[in-house]
């Protein structure tokens, strides 16, 4: 469920958990949690959660703690496999929270059907509190996954803040010289560069929220716990990387396979950001700047359909724009 408020509080509680995400990400992890706090008694009364959503969250709250309790071998209540059941019960959870299946969020849209290139799909954007809850939650209980992603590296080992520079930009590079060239071959955007409408309000969103929830979940969840037991069947860190890249891709079925493939594709360079610095602030930056290029040089989100194909069908034509749509409503991988 979607609307615009004008109650002063829910814009509040964007902001606050806007704050708090941005001061996790930060390592200012008792700030964050002030903030999150703040951020969901805000969102209460700003009518953008109800009360069964409240407890949905502190459910997903619950489980987590659990998990990652379990994960360090600080907790009494455990049984055989219980770290991998309650991994797959959090992921699961994740996906409720992201795929906007929980009941009692009521998500602010910001731009509604809105035509952003020429022959371009037309965009809708929400502020989804309920993905960017959750993912708060997961990388809160996680501590921002700080366990190394690459089996080679000891447990805590992070590449620095120059490593980590060159790395990104070289995963950033790559990226783009594979994403682009097959998305213009393929038909999905053209050249088009512009500052679309709303475009640092969208930029804020996708950089704070989009990425990392997406990030949060996909490379520091999936990703570094899919390393962890690999790692024990003496399986490459790289195994753990293509399969989360798949299920990312996986993730953006409603926008079509051709968008899985681009996600997917996407995802092996996020995921790559992430194994060879073990920070997900790493990944979160590919991700996002990958998004703004697109955005600011390319059609966004997509090509329509009659512009990639000329398709007179309407049926088809109908089906394929749901898809798109769908797309529109996912933003970009």
């Amino acid at each position: 469920m979607s609307f615009v408020s004008t109650h002063p509080l829910s814009g509040a509680a964007y902001l606050l958990l806007a704050i708090s995400a941005a001061a996790l990400v930060a390592r200012k992890q008792n700030f964050s949690t002030w903030f999150a706090c703040l951020s969901l008694v805000a969102a209460l009364f700003g009518g953008i959660v109800s009360i069964e959503a409240v407890f949905a969250l502190a459910a997903f709250l619950v489980l987590c703690l659990w998990h990652f309790s379990l994960r360090r071998g600080d907790v009494a209540f455990t049984f055989p496999g219980a770290t991998m059941l309650s991994g797959l019960l959090v992921v699961a959870a994740a996906v409720t929270f992201a795929g906007h299946f929980m009941p009692g969020f009521h998500n602010a849209k910001i731009i509604d059907h809105m035509v952003m290139s020429p022959g371009g799909v037309p965009f809708t954007m929400y502020l989804d509190f309920d993905k960017v809850a959750a993912a708060w939650i997961l990388a809160r209980c996680g501590g921002f996954f700080p366990v190394a992603a690459d089996s080679q590296k000891s447990a805590n080992e992070q590449a620095d803040a120059r490593r980590s520079l060159v790395i990104g930009a070289l995963c950033l590079g790559s990226c783009l010289a594979v994403i682009i060239p097959v998305s213009l071959a393929i038909g999905y955007i053209a050249f088009d560069p512009k500052i679309m409408p709303f475009f640092w309000i969208w930029a804020a969103n996708n950089l704070i929220f989009v990425a990392f929830s997406e990030e949060t979940l996909f490379r520091g969840m999936v990703q570094g716990s899919l390393t962890a037991g690999f790692t024990r069947l003496g399986w490459p860190a790289y195994a753990a990387l293509l399969v989360s890249a798949g299920l990312f891709g996986l993730a953006h079925i409603a926008g079509g396979w051709a968008y899985v493939a681009l996600a997917a594709l996407a995802g092996l360079f996020y995921g790559a950001a992430f194994l060879k610095t073990n920070r997900l602030e790493t990944s979160i930056a590919v991700h996002f700047l990958l998004n703004f290029i697109h955005a600011v040089f390319f059609t966004y989100p997509a090509l329509h359909i009659d512009t990639v194909a000329g398709i007179s069908d309407i049926e088809t034509n109908a089906a394929s724009e749901r898809s798109r749509a769908a797309f529109a409503r996912a933003l970009l991988p």
